[in-house]
């Protein structure tokens, strides 16, 4: 809701869903929602933006058949083991290991697929669009800029490891199963040996390699704390969907942040050694060689972490990401005008159309996360 209260162009209405110019469902908060209980017509789900931030592929049920204004998914790509992989409805002829295509539903060896590029339904009225999590702004309460940062290693990534159904992808064995956390567990245990045996540093003070045993559901003090006080955070995606809280976390304590690829597009995009740094989640000696460079250069990778926190300050607050949405819904209806099964209230048109929105974006690799050449530029735009 923070977002939502946020926006100056945002005004709730409480009386009928017939009132409002756009409509918005969060399947994960509201399970039971349906159409029919609001008496909703296809004029007003022309109207609704589903924001769907549940793990892995597949959409909710309750909007089949339905025009929708706009269909938010922050599981975007299908992965396995932290790996990017072709998904089964695919056509032959685009699966993994072909030179990367342009346009939508691209494809190629390294990107593997992105699985709902290729699942709009225009018959139905829906498009979908990439969403990412976004840093909540009781995250920085608190935040000294400039303070002494005397850890120089963070990393908090949980590794307990969990099961799926027999079926499941599972690249060791034919048991049928995966670790739903085995891509971070394979960093943490790498971690470890790079941070102790390799750079020497001192467990007792210089790094912190484990669970702090806070809650992701409310602003654990300790966890920021500890983030806070640290030279470099390393965080990685989940084993099997891209996108969760850590990243934006950890991007809001000011540290120099490190993390693997992420596929899924995001509006005015982060950029490998400009506001982060990526590293390969399946390479220990990629993962060795960037926290040595930056842990030598520590007026480097504060000007990095700068980067970092000012632009995810100006470009993925909550109230930021509302704001992508809207326009994003506003980008679609434009595109889109034979989808509007009579949409009313209709807001103003605009004589500028929107930039950065989610048809714009959910096709560019530019908007993905990827590293960069390493070493890097020495010339790249960095703030100091």
């Amino acid at each position: 809701h923070q977002g939502f209260d946020a926006h100056p162009a945002v005004d709730r209405v409480y009386g009928s869903v017939d009132d409002a110019h756009v409509l918005v469902w969060i399947p994960t908060c509201a399970q039971r929602f349906s159409t029919e209980a609001y008496n909703m017509t296809r004029a007003h789900t022309s109207k609704l933006a589903v924001l769907d931030e549940s793990d892995g592929t597949g959409n909710w049920a309750q909007v089949n058949g339905k025009p929708v204004g706009m269909y938010f998914k922050r599981s975007w790509v299908f992965k396995r083991n932290g790996t990017h992989l072709p998904h089964g409805d695919v056509p032959t002829n685009k699966r993994a290991g072909e030179i990367c295509e342009g346009g939508e539903g691209a494809h190629c060896e390294h990107h593997g697929h992105r699985a709902w590029k290729n699942r709009d339904k225009p018959a139905w009225g829906h498009y979908f669009a990439p969403l990412l999590y976004a840093v909540w702004d009781n995250y920085t309460h608190g935040l000294a800029l400039g303070r002494a940062r005397d850890i120089r290693i963070v990393c908090t990534v949980r590794t307990h490891k969990g099961r799926q159904p027999p079926g499941s992808f599972n690249p060791e064995n034919d048991a049928g199963t995966y670790w739903v956390n085995s891509a971070r567990t394979r960093v943490v245990d790498h971690l470890n040996e790079i941070a102790f045996e390799k750079l020497g540093l001192d467990p007792e003070k210089d790094a912190f390699i484990g669970d702090t045993g806070g809650h992701r559901k409310v602003v654990d003090t300790g966890y920021f704390s500890m983030m806070r006080r640290a030279q470099i955070v390393v965080t990685c995606n989940p084993a099997n969907w891209d996108g969760d809280f850590r990243l934006f976390e950890a991007l809001s304590s000011g540290a120099l942040v490190f993390t693997d690829e992420l596929h899924t597009p995001a509006p005015y995009p982060l950029v490998d050694g400009v506001h982060l740094v990526v590293y390969d989640n399946d390479d220990k000696a990629d993962l060795h060689r960037k926290l040595q460079y930056y842990l030598e250069r520590p007026e480097e990778a504060a000007r990095v972490a700068a980067n970092g926190l000012a632009h995810v300050l100006r470009h993925h607050r909550a109230v930021s990401r509302v704001d992508y949405i809207l326009r994003s819904v506003a980008d679609k209806w434009a595109r889109h005008p034979e989808d509007d099964n009579g949409r009313s209230p209709r807001p103003p048109l605009r004589k500028k159309p929107f930039t950065e929105t989610g048809m714009s974006i959910r096709a560019s690799t530019d908007h993905e996360l990827h590293a960069n050449a390493f070493p890097p530029d020495p010339g790249r735009p960095l703030l100091g």
